[in-house]
């Protein structure tokens, strides 16, 4: 279902939290480190858009989505504390 499409070209994370400012914080974080963040206000959001990534797309999610995310098909699931170790 899910094949190496946007992952296997860039150095793309994804994050998915419901707040705003959380998500232009890390987006400034990611570009000083060189890397791309996609940002998602709901697991719904990032759903529709799912298809487009690789199951080895690191998937970074605040923890009001704890539960949900767990059902996701990919591989590399984090909480949001550990985006920028």
């Amino acid at each position: 279902m899910f094949e190496d499409k946007i992952t296997s070209m860039t150095n793309i994370k994804i994050l998915i939290d419901s707040d705003i400012l959380i998500q232009l914080k890390q987006q400034l974080a990611a570009e000083k480190r060189g890397y791309q963040l996609d940002c998602y206000f709901t697991i719904a959001d990032f759903l529709a858009s799912a298809q487009d990534y690789s199951r080895e797309t690191p998937i970074y999610f605040s923890s009001e989505f704890e539960k949900e995310i767990l059902h996701l098909e990919f591989k590399h699931i984090y909480p949001l504390e550990e985006l920028n170790e």
